[in-house]
Parts: structure tokens; sequence; C-alpha cells
């Protein structure tokens, strides 16, 4: 018994002793540990135990940027259910794999298919190895037998949302991305046999956010006109730099759809002096988007605050009472628009009074329709009546509501349709549910509603 306790102990003295940074250029180039080359857990740079480094300065030039582990939403090498001694997976998730492990300005992606090395081109380093996409066991990049591969680029294309592509469409606003730290023109080329083509030359920001050094291209006809090969577009950045990933372009427009959300629903309701975390996300992948949220009371304009791609997050405190609009519109690159509105309404609980937010669930803000009938839904309409400091909710179709209604047409011709449901009797339903019917061109409509 004793000679087999010293051998244990004399083993974990051994790997105690291993655990050294091996980086060539220090700790800094640490992206993670594994317990091991296979059947490995993986942990941080900062784990203690782990002898198996995976370093950056091993596949790329050393990264010598700041704070390489300080996670940007852009950067995530692996997620983890915990920094220390973990299974990776390719998605997050609130529940189980809901941290991540970081580095730099890396893009990485779980690559399943079948050629040993990364699909994405050959600027892209295969760092290591994993067993299957979720749940999963890890192993370095040499071990065959774990067969989805974690590719990283640092040089490399990308959508407006941040991420790395390898497809682009005619017409599409996308990134060029390179590490911190340089400086120069991006020169983008088409790869050839003999000769390269040269398609354009753009000047380089620094990201605020991640700290890449970037450029932005829309590819329009005048650059395609300088090649004839669409298949593997690269960008250099400067002088003598790694070449970025390949980019193919497909000449046919496929124009990914514009989407703007926000977290405030019509007819929420709130009292005065709350604070509301206001959320809108905006996306499009191939188009640049410009917004604003307004928060108005009346025709008078409380707040703006700008947005792009990235949406926009901020607290706003109610400090008046009464019904406001929050309002986010956006235009894209493209011409296309999209307006999100949600009328909400605020409290005043020391004072008796009515409130009410007109709201319109269909037809949807900007709807194209082929149909003469357009079915209008406002059932979403909110009401409350605040009577001795408390606050009773009123709901259409149970409680009763006068609606304004103005239908606008062509050439600025209107018509205009009041109804009270105490006056409607069983009819009261269609107020704020009915079909209209409309000639073609370009229409509106408008809601205002109160409480009996």
């Amino acid at each position: 018994m004793k000679k087999r306790f010293v051998i244990i102990l004399m083993s974990f003295l051994l790997v105690s002793l291993a655990v050294v940074n091996a980086c060539v250029g220090g700790p800094d180039q640490l992206i993670m540990k594994l317990s091991g080359e296979t059947n490995a857990h993986v942990s941080n740079y900062s784990d203690t135990n782990y002898a198996t480094e995976i370093c950056y300065d091993d596949f790329f030039e050393t990264y010598t940027g700041t704070n390489p582990h300080t996670c940007n939403g852009m950067n995530t090498v692996v997620n983890v259910y915990s920094q220390l001694n973990s299974h990776a997976s390719n998605e997050s998730d609130e529940l189980v794999y809901n941290q991540q492990i970081c580095y730099g300005n890396l893009q990485c992606v779980f690559d399943e298919s079948e050629v040993n090395d990364c699909a994405m081109g050959d600027e892209a380093e295969l760092i290591a190895r994993l067993f299957r996409s979720y749940n999963s066991h890890l192993a370095t990049d040499d071990q065959m037998d774990y067969p989805v591969k974690l590719c990283c680029a640092n040089v490399y294309w990308a959508g407006l949302d941040g991420r790395i592509i390898t497809e682009a469409d005619f017409g599409d606003t996308i990134y060029l991305v390179a590490p911190n730290g340089l400086e120069g023109n991006f020169e983008i080329k088409e790869d050839d046999l003999i000769i390269n083509d040269e398609i354009k030359i753009l000047e380089g920001f620094t990201d605020e956010v991640t700290g890449n050094y970037m450029a932005k291209w829309t590819i329009k006809k005048e650059d395609l006109d300088n090649t004839k090969d669409f298949e593997k577009f690269y960008f250099e950045v400067g002088v003598g730099t790694q070449k970025s990933t390949a980019l193919k372009i497909n000449l046919a427009i496929n124009n990914d759809p514009m989407q703007v959300n926000m977290n405030l629903d019509c007819g929420d309701a709130f009292n005065k002096s709350d604070i509301a975390n206001i959320i809108v996300t905006a996306t499009d992948a191939d188009d640049e988007i410009t917004g604003t949220i307004k928060i108005k009371k009346d025709e008078e304009v409380l707040n703006v605050i700008d947005f792009d791609n990235k949406g926009v997050d901020f607290n706003y405190q109610f400090d008046v009472s009464g019904e406001l609009q929050v309002i986010a519109e956006a235009n894209n690159s493209r011409g296309d628009k999209s307006r999100t509105i949600s009328n909400i309404m605020i409290l005043d609980l020391t004072t008796d009074g009515d409130y009410a937010a007109a709201c319109i669930a269909s037809p949807e803000d900007y709807s194209d329709f082929d149909a003469i009938t357009i079915f209008f839904n406002a059932s979403t309409t909110k009401g409350y009546k605040v009577r001795s400091g408390e606050a009773f909710k009123q709901i259409p179709g149970i409680d009763p509501f006068i609606w304004n209604w103005t239908f606008l047409g062509d050439g600025d011709q209107s018509y205009t349709q009041n109804w009270n449901d105490l006056t409607q009797g069983f009819m009261k339903n269609l107020t704020h549910e009915f079909n209209a019917i409309y000639t073609s061109g370009q229409k509106s409509a408008k809601l205002k509603v109160s409480l009996p």
C-alpha cells in the first residue's frame, strides 16, 4: 500500500510541474487549456492544472492586442458550462452552455466537413478537434478520430452581424476584418492561377467595440467588372500581411430581410417614475441599418437615440404620465424601411384618471397586399382606469372603448369612422376587428382610442 501511495503522489507532482506556460510569446498568447491530448475537458487560460495548451502564436503571428481573453460578442472560441473543467459546445444556451472562452479577434466555427483541413480555406487554422458539436470532449488538432474540427481565422470576411462568412451576394455590404494594431489600406483581389485580379482598395478603421481593424465593402458592378472569376476573393492589409480567408461571390441578388424588434409591447403600462430597460434588436446580414428610437408624448419628442446593426440597449425613466409612443424606425442601405411602434401608458397612481393605448396587431406596418380586402385587428389595445390609487385594466370586447379610425387613401382622401362600444350593442366587437376594402395604391390607417 505504501508503494502504491508513493506512485500516485509522484504522478501528481509530475503533472503539477508540467503546468507551465509553453506559448512562445508568453501567457497572452494562450487561448485555452485541455486536460490532455485526447478525451479532454477544457479550461480557460487561467487554469493551473491542465497541461495541454492551445497557443495563438502556434497558428498565427503573435497577437499584439491588449486583453485578448475579454469576450466582445464576436470572438467566441467555444461555449462552456464552466470556465474550468468543462465540455464544449458549438451553440450557447441559457441553461447549460451559457459561458464562453474567447480570444482576441478570432472567429471560430465547428467544421463537420469530411475533408481533413478547414473547409473555409487555407488561411483558416485547425486549432483543436471535438467528438461532436454539442456537449463534447476535445482533443488536439492531430487527433484524427475526433471528426469535428475547431477552425479559426484572424483575417476574414464577415457579414454585418460580425460573423465570419465564406459567401456573399452581389449588392451585399460586408466587412473585411483583421487584427488590431495593423494599419494601411485593404487590398481586395481575386485569386487566379497566374496573375491575381486587383478588385478594389479600401481605407480601414478601428472598430470601437472589438478593437479589430476593419473595412466595409458594398459589392458593386464596377468592382466585379475587374475579374471574370468569382470563386476566390481575398484581401491583404498593408505590406506582407497574412491573406484573408476566401470569399465566393454569387452574382444573383439575394437580399436578406431587415428585422427590427423592440422589447416593449404595445399596451404595456408603467407607473410614473419607473425605469424601463428598452432594447431594440436590429439585424440585416447584408445591408447597413440606420435607425432611431423616439419616445413621444403627443407631438413632443422626449428622447431620441440612434442605432445601427448592433441595435441599442438603454434605461429610460418615465417622468411624465399619460400615453407615450415609443417608435423604432430604420432604413437599410438598399432603401428598405422598417418601423415598430409601441403605444404605452404611464400611470400616475396619485390621481384618478383614464389611460388608453391604441394597438393595431394587423395589418403590419409597411405591409404589401395583393388582396383588396384587408383585415384590421386592434384587439391588443389596452386601457387602465386609476381610482383611489388602484389601476383597473380595460380589455376590448370586455370593457367599453371609444374608437376613432381614420383611413387615408391616395391624394390625401380620408374616411373617418367613430365608434363607441357603449352604443354598439352586439356589434361592439366590429369596432376593433373588421375587414376594409381598398383599391390599389398607397394607403394608411390611424387609430385613436379613449375610455368612455
